[in-house]
């Protein structure tokens, strides 16, 4: 059983719950202007609260990388970590190690040799130790499929499936532009177009800088179930994964899509 045992996991469920809830409204065909904007709110106003990941996480040194890497090999080669399928390989090449005074988060990207050809993957694995002890493990799978717009998502904590679901998304939503003008502080302080909608704004800010949008929508509707089965605990695991992929986009449009 999973905890809060910090104001930053507390804050982390609203956020990510509240994303959820963007984007869930965003592809979705009812919703209201008024709740729209109170969750819009209530994201804006934790956005300060959420950079003390970044206070509180810090890039392990080389030496601990490298243990950390031969404890995750050897969990998997005892078993004491299960991979959803057989066909799962972690990407070690591409691992990410964040720790704080009593903790290590590592960050790997999973792949599927089993995948069809053409599908789209950007699943992750994330591993918690507390004390130098394995805490638990998340595999976030995430598979997009940009010729019928859809991805298919799926949490599992500890080896057993949270959730698994269909997500039906939009040919723009796997399109991506970077554009450099975007980038410059002046782009950061002049707000989008009213008329287009938050979440609009939102997922065109990470098209223009380079990012997907239906990645982060999958990772967010993953992250949700992990989220609650936790207390919050998974929510930093989930976290860590959007900070990774998008490379600190996401809190850039945040403020970028403001109306």
């Amino acid at each position: 059983m999973y905890f809060l045992k910090s104001k930053f996991l507390k804050v982390s469920v609203v956020f990510m719950m509240a994303l959820v809830m963007f984007i869930s409204q965003s592809i979705m065909p009812v919703t209201t202007n008024a709740s729209i904007n109170e969750e819009e709110a209530k994201l804006l106003e934790m956005y300060d609260d959420l950079k003390e990941f970044a206070v509180k996480y810090e890039d392990a040194s080389k030496e601990t990388v490298n243990a950390l890497k031969k404890d995750v090999n050897k969990l998997v080669a005892d078993k004491k970590i299960i991979l959803s399928e057989k066909s799962a390989k972690l990407d070690f090449t591409k691992l990410v190690v964040k720790e704080d005074e009593s903790s290590q988060l590592v960050y790997i990207p999973i792949k599927y040799n089993a995948l069809k050809k053409g599908l789209l993957n950007e699943s992750f694995f994330v591993v918690v130790f507390e004390k130098s002890e394995l805490s638990y493990y998340q595999e976030i799978k995430i598979i997009g499929n940009q010729e019928e717009y859809t991805s298919n998502v799926s949490s599992y904590l500890n080896g057993s499936l949270l959730n698994e679901e269909t997500i039906y998304l939009e040919k723009e939503d796997f399109e991506t532009t970077s554009n450099d003008e975007n980038s410059s502080i002046f782009a950061f302080l002049a707000p989008d177009t009213a008329e287009a909608g938050w979440y609009d704004n939102f997922k065109k800010c990470l098209n223009d800088k380079g990012v997907a949008a239906w990645i982060i929508t999958s990772i967010s509707i993953a992250c949700s179930a992990a989220c609650i089965a936790t207390a919050g605990a998974g929510c930093v695991a989930c976290i860590l994964g959007l900070a990774l992929l998008s490379e600190g986009v996401i809190s850039y449009c945040v403020f970028k899509a403001r109306v």
